[in-house]
């Protein structure tokens, strides 16, 4: 789904538009699973794609548990739930995608997002 709309660079064509609709339910009971067996990478993924397809839907209860399982050295683990151990690089894809869920929560858009901060010299 996120290669179908460029990962939010565009919105793609379907065929029909009960398709939008349709995703959106698969994306919502994927999360649901996600969620009840413990799964932080399908989570934070679905995250992502019910932003790109309603940039208004409001994901702040999937973020609930998606924050609660921030580690202390701010990495994300790869299982739902908390921790105060350190991470090694097995943490690595799951923080990654978990910044990339966060970025399209706060921006709405991941091109040019809003709103633009100056770089430092």
């Amino acid at each position: 789904l996120a290669l179908c709309y460029r990962f939010g660079a565009e919105r793609p064509r379907f065929s029909d538009p009960r398709a939008y609709g349709d995703a959106f339910a698969n994306c919502l009971r994927f999360a649901d699973w996600a969620e009840r067996n413990g799964r932080l990478v399908p989570l934070v993924q679905m995250i992502f794609c019910l932003c790109l397809i309603d940039p208004d839907h409001d994901v702040m209860p999937l973020l609930a548990d998606v924050i609660a399982s921030q580690r202390p050295d701010g990495s994300f683990p790869a299982r739902i739930g908390f921790g105060t151990a350190d991470q090694d690089g097995t943490a690595l894809r799951s923080t990654l995608a978990t910044v990339v869920a966060l970025h399209m929560v706060i921006h709405r858009r991941w091109r040019t997002p809003q709103p633009s901060v100056p770089m430092a010299a």
